[in-house]
């Protein structure tokens, strides 16, 4: 039990200025009973604020707070924190997240150890926060389907190929300055 429950003494709110001798010694009296009813009060009222302050706290962080927990062997991105930190314009053009890279395990403060692909650790552990996990581009074609919405990845590939051929014709400058006038 914590010290301020054991202690009762903040619990008289009768102390005023100008008060009598006789109310003086009533909350005196009442502060040295330490009545076990006002004890049993305070706690369910300290006990209430504590948990609508847990509320309030994971409502106001919940997008930051990261419960889940990676298995080793799972596939994740790490955020490029470098990156996101700065306030230059390579923020806007540099990748957000690198890897993908393998959990290899979870140590006792929460950061993650991770490794390259080819197996190789990375020299520093990784915080919580800056994973999140990597999706194949099979499993999101799948949650694709599941939610109902429709993929181009068939319709990508015949694309490239028709930029290719174009692509694969040699132009001379003068072919160039006339497809550019029309």
């Amino acid at each position: 039990m914590p010290g301020d429950l054991a202690d009762a003494t903040f619990m008289v709110t009768r102390y005023k200025p100008g008060m009598t001798t006789a109310e003086l010694i009533e909350a005196r009296t009442r502060q040295l009973l330490k009545l076990p009813e006002d004890v049993i009060k305070a706690r369910n009222i300290l006990k209430q604020s504590r948990f609508r302050s847990k509320e309030a706290f994971e409502n106001k962080f919940a997008r930051r707070i990261c419960n889940d927990t990676h298995e080793p062997g799972t596939l994740v991105l790490i955020r490029n924190n470098p990156i996101e930190n700065s306030v230059s314009i390579d923020k806007k053009t540099s990748n957000r997240y690198i890897g993908p890279y393998r959990i290899v395990r979870q140590t006792h403060g929460g950061a993650y150890i991770v490794e390259e692909m080819d197996g190789a650790l990375l020299r520093h552990h990784i915080a919580a926060y800056r994973l999140i996990p990597y999706i194949k581009r099979q499993e999101l074609d799948s949650v694709a389907e599941e939610l109902g919405i429709e993929t181009n990845s068939e319709s990508g590939s015949s694309e490239e190929s028709s930029d290719q051929t174009q692509n694969d014709s040699p132009q001379t400058s003068d072919q160039e300055d006339s497809a550019e006038e029309c």
